[in-house]
């Protein structure tokens, strides 16, 4: 017979053997380490060792202590660990369940997840709990999911609900998404929502989106809208995005237009960027024009560029 050293010797080598290692023991010895076994199962959430125990004492899990595990699993929006317990307990979830778990999700941004436990629930909270994921899918402009979501409620998406997931892709710059969801309100997109998309391809850098959207609105009427946007990236002083569109209008910058960005430059005391536009200028910077960046360098503390724009003055 094993003693209680060679016991816990033996059950310190690890949980699955310490099990084998129950049944060397006598009674009541056994049924006490088998029962302290089943509380730390349980504790742990354990439910395939915990159930094993059970079997060994020939009884049922205890309800209490389903009950507890069930709430965890509830907690953390365990939706096939809490079935399994509402299992062993012998019933099925109940809404109020199922809400809390639904409620979680939500707040998590967990649709897909929501929408299997929003199923599960009868009328009619199964409808609201849809319709609630849908207005969540229709802002965030996730029209395959919207169109789930729709399925289960047993119609398609509403014209202005299509609008809604539209503008969302207008905003993200789109073009693919834009052009499913046109199709399925039967137009095309039109030259305001071009403009949209165009701005967004362009401000991102995503030249083969903007060529399409070119192509889409009609070179001639582009070109207007692709000046119009040109001038305000020039205003701004910002060349990468001025030439991006310089480009898709297949001429270069000009002298006028390179002369702005500059002025613009040197009154944000942006030296490299400055140095970058008369270069393409075919010039230096001049005196007067460094004095500037020179006094923006100062003011704005930047000591590294001040001391280099110091040394160009020097040269002069």
């Amino acid at each position: 017979m094993l003693s209680d050293k060679g016991f816990k010797m033996i059950s310190s080598l690890g949980g699955g053997f310490s099990l084998k290692a129950t049944n060397l023991l006598p009674e009541p010895r056994r049924t006490e380490e088998l029962e302290k076994m089943l509380v730390k199962y349980l504790k742990a959430g354990q439910l395939v060792k915990a159930g094993e125990i059970a079997e060994l004492l020939g009884r049922e899990l205890p309800s209490e202590e389903l009950e507890k595990i069930l709430a965890k699993c509830l907690k953390a929006g365990q939706l096939d660990d809490a079935e399994r317990v509402a299992d062993l307990l012998g019933r099925k979830l109940s809404s109020e369940e199922l809400e809390k778990m639904l409620a979680m999700y939500n707040e998590q941004g967990w649709l897909a997840s929501g929408k299997e436990i929003a199923n599960l629930l009868p009328e009619p909270r199964r409808t609201e709990e849809l319709e609630k994921m849908l207005v969540k899918y229709l802002k965030a402009g996730q029209l395959d999911d919207a169109e789930r979501v729709a399925d289960l409620l047993g119609r398609k998406l509403a014209s202005e609900e299509l609008e809604k997931i539209l503008a969302k892709y207008l905003e993200k710059g789109h073009l693919d998404d834009a052009e499913r969801v046109v199709e399925l309100l039967g137009r095309e997109l039109s030259s305001e929502e071009l403009e949209k998309l165009l701005t967004k391809c362009l401000k991102e850098g995503r030249l083969v989106d903007a060529e399409r959207v070119v192509e889409l609105h009609g070179r001639m009427f582009a070109s207007e809208k692709l000046e119009k946007i040109l001038a305000g990236y020039i205003k701004e002083g910002q060349f990468g995005d001025a030439k991006r569109v310089a480009d898709l209008l297949d001429r270069e910058l000009s002298s006028e237009e390179l002369e702005k960005i500059l002025a613009k430059y040197l009154e944000k005391g942006r030296l490299d960027d400055a140095e970058r536009v008369v270069e393409l200028l075919g010039r230096e910077l001049s005196s007067e024009e460094l004095e500037k960046l020179l006094a923006r360098c100062i003011n704005g503390d930047q000591i590294a560029d001040a001391r280099e724009v110091a040394k160009l003055l020097l040269e002069k």
